[in-house]
């Protein structure tokens, strides 16, 4: 449990484990502007299957990426409520006092919530195929045009690279508390 947990990188020989982290990061980011631009459902499906077959290439255990979702299902409840009541357009479906649940708060929700679960699991699949030097390094390898700016970007990128694996530390030591 606690390595589900930790969301730390899992060591499998794997070709998404082999792949340059230099070529992961803006395939992860194009996927997650993908997914949070999305204004159709189609878009949503091949998001799901590419994700299942990059999760399937991994050779990753499907309880890490089910742990990663199942424990915000309050947020996500949260959110969907909070778009369902709040949301004017559409047809009201519900009515209670001044609060009007409407059919677009409702596929306003849902869609929100499903962005947050995709970009969760997109992320996942980084940091789990990723490892913390090799993030390091592509963070650096990005951050490198900053210099002409005279930004340290060696830092930059260690820190960044240490607050990502921090998280889960963090998430621990909460579960510790």
């Amino acid at each position: 449990m606690i390595d589900i947990l930790t969301g730390t990188y899992v060591n499998i020989s794997s070709p998404i484990h082999k792949l340059n982290v230099k070529y992961k990061i803006p395939c992860i980011l194009a996927m997650i502007i993908l997914t949070l631009a999305a204004k159709s459902y189609i878009v949503y499906i091949f998001d799901f299957v590419f994700l299942a077959i990059c999760i399937l290439i991994s050779k990753l255990s499907i309880k890490h990426f089910i742990s990663a979702i199942s424990r915000l299902w309050l947020f996500y409840l949260i959110i969907f409520l909070m778009n369902s009541l709040f949301y004017g357009k559409g047809k009201t479906v519900l009515s209670l006092w001044k609060i009007n649940v409407t059919t677009g708060g409702i596929r306003q929700g849902a869609v929100i919530v499903l962005n947050v679960i995709f970009v969760i699991l997109w992320s996942k699949l980084f940091v789990l195929t990723s490892s913390p030097i090799e993030i390091t390094n592509g963070i650096g390898f990005y951050l490198k045009p900053l210099r002409v700016f005279k930004v340290p970007t060696d830092n930059l990128a260690l820190i960044l690279s240490v607050s990502i694996q921090f998280v889960p530390t963090l998430l621990l030591e909460a579960q510790n508390i």
